[in-house]
């Protein structure tokens, strides 16, 4: 089986930083940028995004074809969940219009929390197994 190209290890910490840089920026302004809330509040919001995403694609000492295979299942159960929830918040904002206020952004972070906890139970499940044996 080919191997799926990950980042190296290193982008793990990139990605923490990315993550907490953005966080502690957007407390930091929030009063120096009131007039731009909603765009700086996205711009924040997909710095997440990327930095969970690098997060989840960086490198594990003990990666294999199984952590692979994992880590793949879990991103197209987050996939599936995002569909699923663009979908339900299109038909709700049809019945009751304007009932959503949330952008695209904030699902994606949302799924991408989701994905990268779900990776991260199974992998400490499949860690502690291997560690019992």
């Amino acid at each position: 089986m080919k191997q799926f190209p990950l980042l190296p290890s290193r982008f793990k910490w990139i990605a923490l930083a990315l993550i907490v840089l953005s966080i502690i920026l957007s407390f930091a302004l929030k009063d120096y940028l009131w007039d731009y809330r909603v765009e700086a509040s996205t711009i924040s919001i997909n710095i997440i995004n990327l930095g969970l995403l690098m997060y989840f694609f960086s490198r594990r000492k003990e990666d294999d074809e199984m952590l692979a295979l994992m880590r793949l299942k879990t991103l197209a159960g987050g996939v599936l969940l995002l569909i699923v929830s663009i979908f339900i918040e299109a038909i709700w904002n049809c019945i009751e219009p304007g009932a959503f206020k949330e952008n695209i952004a904030g699902t994606v972070l949302k799924i991408m929390i989701f994905v990268n906890v779900m990776y991260e139970v199974e992998y400490r499940k499949i860690k502690k197994s291997f560690d019992a044996e």
